[in-house]
């Protein structure tokens, strides 16, 4: 009798310690399935002053307690509810994304799972000051200081201008007959303005190269978008193995001017792709699923693109698995 109840009570006191002690056997970790990884940002540039929106995908949120952001090795903040994100547009919290310095930095998402593991993964960012070069494809996506004033001024007509090798952005109220122009860098600082029928040194002798965003319709600039695509692979009609991984490629006549597409597989989207190139489900990754393992059966792709002119284009792709 006294041993069985010794046995007992060592029973209980092994099961309190273990469960207060941070798990590290692989047994546990079978258990959740933790598998993250960071759907945004979805580029690694930014300028000063850019607000950096994070938000991480994570495979099962279920299994997941809560993730932790640090920013290099400053704490941002905890998110224990999907979806997990942090500097959202739409408020105003987590300013240390916000105000970031010129330098590099090192996104780091740390996932406490279930089942009592941690895991951490990383993404490398580069801020950088008013004295870089500057680079953009669409300038009202691409921009933020740019972007804000399409979002805040609907009616406002913008368009890029360049100079010396420069590019600038004549910014106006195009419904209005006496408006005043602003003309600014491409970081956003303003180099001059002046009433309709005047100029400045910057806006003399500039070459109009495109208005990007024109709501009075003066400008007709769908001719300039070069939206033709292909499906590099799969080609129509290739057949595949049965529980193959499709990999899809989508090539692109003049990539800057597509803004985004869209894939979809017998009419369900697999995901939404803006960064050239374009591809999905690629080897090595653990994203696009409803193209890995492929049963049976005949397939339909359809990919549809808007280009950034405003037009919208779709091209389809049949495959089979045999």
């Amino acid at each position: 009798m006294r041993k069985t109840i010794n046995l007992t009570l060592m029973l209980l006191l092994f099961t309190k310690v273990w469960a207060g002690t941070e798990s590290t056997g692989s047994f546990l970790s079978a258990e959740c399935t933790w598998h993250c990884e960071f759907e945004y940002p979805q580029n690694h540039d930014f300028m000063k002053g850019e607000a950096i929106y994070v938000k991480v995908k994570a495979q099962k949120y279920q299994d997941i307690a809560y993730i932790n952001l640090y920013v290099n090795s400053k704490f941002v903040r905890k998110e224990s509810q999907y979806p997990y994100e942090w500097c959202h547009p739409n408020n105003n919290g987590d300013s240390y994304l916000r105000n970031l310095s010129p330098g590099s930095y090192k996104l780091r998402a740390q996932v406490f799972d279930k089942c009592g593991q941690k895991h951490d993964f990383y993404y490398d960012i580069k801020v950088t000051g008013n004295n870089q070069n500057c680079h953009f494809n669409n300038p009202i996506n691409d921009l933020h200081w740019l972007k804000q004033i399409r979002q805040q001024h609907s009616d406002w007509s913008i368009c890029e201008y360049k100079k010396s090798g420069k590019p600038y952005f004549r910014v106006y109220k195009c419904s209005d007959s006496h408006y005043t122009e602003y003309w600014y860098d491409c970081y956003g600082e303003k180099v001059c303005q002046f009433q309709k029928g005047s100029s400045c040194n910057v806006s003399s002798g500039a070459q109009m190269i495109k208005c990007w965003y024109d709501p009075c319709g003066n400008n007709n600039n769908h001719h300039d978008c070069e939206w033709d695509f292909w499906f590099d692979t799969p080609k129509n009609n290739n057949s595949y193995n049965g529980n193959s991984d499709v990999y899809v490629k989508v090539e692109a006549k003049h990539h800057q001017d597509i803004e985004w597409m869209e894939l979809y597989i017998n009419n369900s989207m697999v995901r939404k792709e803006t960064q050239y190139p374009y591809e999905w489900c690629r080897q090595n990754t653990n994203n696009d699923h409803k193209l890995k393992n492929l049963k049976k059966g005949s397939y339909h792709l359809k990919v549809k693109v808007k280009d950034k002119c405003g037009d919208y284009h779709e091209k389809d792709c049949h495959f089979s698995v045999t």
